[in-house]
């Protein structure tokens, strides 16, 4: 009797084998053929300004636009956000013009925004900030925020403009002149 029964334990443990086996081929087929993850959108509630998109470019612009084209990426349709530009922010900390931006008739997740400004009088170079904020009216970049920066030089020259650094503490202090021994040192008298 042990004998007979032997072959038919062979052939159960062959077809508990066959059915696992089926199963672990099920299972790696169904992880091999899922579908890749689609673009990544941005964190909810942000308004991303979509930099490549931008009218004109972000950067030197030496002509200046009629209008300043910004397209803005939201994390849902229904977020509504701030924007302002600015010239000299934050030396001239009013915008040219602001306004709030809110779900219109379409479920699109890109807004655009855009602004005629004219330009400066003065023939120096001047920069020039749009900022977004999403449910704030505080226009400068925070969470939820982003900036597009163009910088103006109305001589038409490229490159001509400085660029500012605002030194190793960003106070816009420069270092004191280096003592040359032609001028006398500065005192500062603290009064005793």
């Amino acid at each position: 009797m042990l004998l007979r029964s032997l072959p038919l334990r062979r052939a159960a443990g062959r077809v508990t084998l066959l059915a696992a086996s089926a199963a672990a081929v099920r299972l790696v087929a169904s992880c091999v053929i899922a579908d890749p993850p689609s673009e990544p959108l941005p964190p909810p509630s942000s308004a991303t300004i979509v930099q490549g998109a931008l009218s004109p470019l972000s950067g030197e612009i030496i002509e200046w636009p009629s209008e300043f084209y910004v397209p803005v990426q939201l994390g849902a349709p229904s977020d509504s956000f701030s924007w302002g530009i600015y010239v000299d922010y934050p030396t001239n900390p009013t915008p040219l013009q602001n306004g709030t931006s809110v779900q219109g008739n379409s479920d699109s997740l890109i807004r655009a925004i855009e602004v005629t400004v004219t330009a400066p009088v003065t023939r120096q170079c001047h920069t020039v900030q749009f900022f977004t904020q999403i449910n704030n009216v505080n226009f400068a970049p925070g969470p939820g925020g982003d900036e597009a920066t163009w910088v103006y030089n109305p001589s038409g020259a490229t490159g001509a403009c400085p660029v500012y650094d605002a030194g190793i503490y960003a106070d816009g202090a420069f270092p004191p002149p280096p003592d040359t021994g032609l001028s006398p040192p500065i005192h500062v008298d603290a009064g005793d």
